[in-house]
């Protein structure tokens, strides 16, 4: 989850009907679906994410590999 929206490309309209619920039970809508690349501390190469949220208002972004 990323809230810098000038940080993705090729956004995608969210439209479905999940919501990210913060630690104080606040929910933000998730605006779009998209792609970054990031560059982890730990190697040179850059990696590509997919299926990256957009959500207005999140002040950090959050990592989650499953």
């Amino acid at each position: 989850m990323i809230g810098d929206k000038q940080k993705l490309q090729h956004l995608t309209e969210y439209k479905g009907s999940c919501v990210v619920v913060t630690i104080n039970n606040s929910r933000l809508q998730i605006s779009h679906i998209s792609e970054t690349i990031i560059t982890p501390h730990y190697k040179s190469s850059q990696e590509h994410l997919q299926y990256v949220y957009h959500v207005p208002g999140i002040k950090k972004k959050l990592l989650s590999i499953a």
